[in-house]
């Protein structure tokens, strides 16, 4: 269990410095970007590194550009490492690939990787980039690109455009650019310097709250000759319809195929749940992301012709399922991971993930249609809360996908402890998560016997011990539940000193958390929250009598809550420990994390805590 709480507790950072000096110094990232007319544009971008040898990674050079719309069009470099040897680069010095896990796309990347053996090293980097066509938003502006480890000395930005009105920006952590009339057009320049290095923190907010950050979308736009509109939300939403004009009938062989798996269904609901199986079972997910591809979901019957598709071509497949059985349904726009879309800036930018949406009675069902894993109307946590584009002719809108109370993400445990009176166990342990927790239970039911066992001992502190008689079972439902049952044996459950045995009160859950610092620089983000509760009956050897236990305890402010009860049945010669923990999720400032170490440091106190039991006389 505690390999569960550990990642669902997770804030959505990655650590990548958690010591006081700087593995990297921003010098000077000079940017700018001029645009030419609706199809054409030209990045320039002039960075200067300091780097020491545990920020190595950060003196790399890579540069993605897009066959046919972008191309890198120059590049030089230099390297000086700390004695002083100077090491000149061209385009001829750098790598190209076009490896991709997809099927099909047309993005390439030029790349660096320098071989520096003294450090520090200075490394800077001045290339251009031109576009061609497809451009839907501008190249944004993020002056401390690395995240945590690296400070910056100064940044600037400057945008060129022809006029004011063709594009718009949203900006973050940064003040409101210089604005200037020249005669190549209207100049708007960004400015930051003297920025400390972000320090890592666990359950810190999303990298892109917490750096300089703007944003820029395009009012009018070209993407593969096929002109749009970004003005607003419903101008993206028609031209999203326009990509699919001409390509929602099915071929008759599909209408066949949905004849043939909606007879005799009773409803709605049950139609919608055949035609979801079927397309689990006989399709794929592969990326394409070819030209226009990258936007346009390619048509339903080639995906019925060759099983497999992205997450555009398999979403307008069940949409053009559904709609040939009278049922309507959405294509929905969203973005997998940071919630990174908003009503106020209309931009296609934002946004890298589709997904159905299907009114049903008083509510709307929303359908993942690339992973067959996925129950029908569970929202994963990937998408749950972020903000969606539900695309509709003339009436497209922004909403925010639904998420799971914290009351409803759900995990108990149930043990029996057969103790022996030298200490070793036999436990019988049955796990049941909710909602959220599917996303941790899933992978595990799909582990070989000895996998299995493996990630469940991971999860405890148990030392010699063995899982054998492992089954689960799993609901995969709107609000699915997942069952785990197992047999752990443990050699030393419990500790041995003279004439008593010292029993873990409960080594099958840990509050998650590390909390040793006494200071934090960081608010604290908790993306999910949970209620745990445990149930553990010890079973007391014969011979033994209980000589302590841990105390009754209740604890609770604005993170969450904790109860602890420990009930003694003597008479049966057994202990009975009950435990629930709620973790709440949301934004709290740094100036709380007191309070957040002492809900910790409260529940690690009960979890840690010791039962004695002393040999009778």
């Amino acid at each position: 269990m505690r390999r569960l709480l550990f990642i669902l507790g997770l804030a959505l950072t990655l650590p990548l410095h958690s010591k006081e000096t700087d593995d990297a110094i921003i010098l000077r990232n000079n940017a700018s970007y001029t645009v030419i007319s609706r199809d054409k544009a030209i990045y320039k971008e002039e960075i200067e590194i300091l780097v020491t040898k545990e920020g190595k990674r950060f003196a790399n050079f890579s540069c993605s550009v897009n066959n046919g719309s972008s191309k890198l069009t120059s590049f030089s470099g230099t390297i000086k490492d700390a004695n002083g040897k100077i090491t000149k680069l061209k385009k001829r010095d750098l790598s190209y690939s076009e490896y991709s896990e997809g099927l099909s796309d047309s993005y390439g990347t030029w790349y660096y990787t320098p071989d520096i053996i003294h450090y520090p090293a200075t490394v800077s980097y001045t290339y251009e980039k031109q576009y061609t066509d497809a451009i839907l938003c501008y190249t944004s502006f993020v002056p401390m690109p690395y995240g945590d480890g690296v400070s910056l000395k100064e940044a600037s930005y400057t945008l060129t455009v022809p006029s004011s009105d063709w594009f718009r920006y949203k900006q973050f952590n940064i003040g409101e650019p210089e604005h200037n009339q020249t005669k190549e057009g209207e100049v708007f320049v960004w400015k930051v310097k003297d920025l400390p290095a972000l320090k890592y923190e666990r359950y810190s907010p999303p990298l892109y709250t917490r750096i300089p950050l703007v944003q820029f979308s395009s009012i009018d736009f070209s993407y593969e000759k096929k002109a749009g509109s970004g003005k607003d939300w419903v101008s993206i939403g028609n031209w999203i319809l326009s990509l699919t004009e001409d390509r929602s009938t099915p071929c008759e062989a599909l209408q066949e195929k949905v004849k043939e798996l909606t007879e005799g269904a009773k409803d709605k609901m049950e139609i919608i749940r055949r035609l979801y199986a079927y397309l689990g079972e006989s399709t794929r997910y592969v990326s394409i992301q070819l030209g226009l591809g990258g936007l346009q979901p390619i048509a339903p019957d080639d995906v019925y012709r060759n099983k497999f598709g992205d997450c555009k071509a398999l979403s307008f497949f069940l949409q053009t399922m559904l709609k040939y059985c009278g049922i309507d349904s959405y294509y929905t726009i969203t973005n997998m991971g940071e919630d990174r879309m908003s009503k106020d800036f209309p931009s296609l930018g934002t946004s890298n993930h589709v997904i159905l949406s299907v009114p049903v009675e008083k509510d709307t069902l929303w359908i993942e249609c690339t992973n067959p894993d996925v129950p029908l109307g569970y929202i994963h946590t990937e998408i749950a809360g972020n903000n969606a584009l539900i695309v509709k002719k003339d009436s497209s809108y922004i909403t925010r996908i639904p998420r799971a109370l914290d009351s409803q993400n759900i995990l108990t445990l149930n043990a029996t402890i057969d103790l022996t009176a030298e200490g070793s166990a036999t436990a019988y342990v049955k796990e049941q998560g909710f909602m959220d927790f599917w996303d941790n239970y899933f992978p595990l039911s799909k582990e070989n016997d000895y996998d299995k066992a493996n990630s469940i001992l991971s999860g405890f502190s148990i030392p010699r011990a063995q899982i054998r008689d492992i089954c689960i079972s799993l609901d995969p439902s709107a609000t699915p539940c997942c069952n785990l049952s197992y047999t752990l044996d443990a050699a030393t459950y419990a500790s041995r000193t003279g004439n008593r045995l010292f029993i873990p009160a409960n080594p099958f859950t840990s509050a998650g958390a590390n909390v040793t610092s006494t200071k934090r620089v960081n608010d604290m983000y908790f993306h999910t929250g949970y209620h745990l509760e445990n149930s553990i009956t010890i079973n007391i050897p014969e011979g033994y009598a209980l000589e302590s236990y841990p105390h009754n305890m209740e604890y609770s402010n604005e993170f969450g809550s904790i109860k602890f009860t420990c009930t003694p049945l003597l008479e049966q010669s057994r202990v009975i420990l009950n435990f629930t923990l709620t973790r709440n999720s949301g934004t709290f400032p740094c100036s709380k994390y007191t309070d957040f170490r002492t809900l910790i440091k409260e529940a690690d106190s009960i979890l840690d805590s010791k039962l004695v039991l002393v040999k009778k006389e």
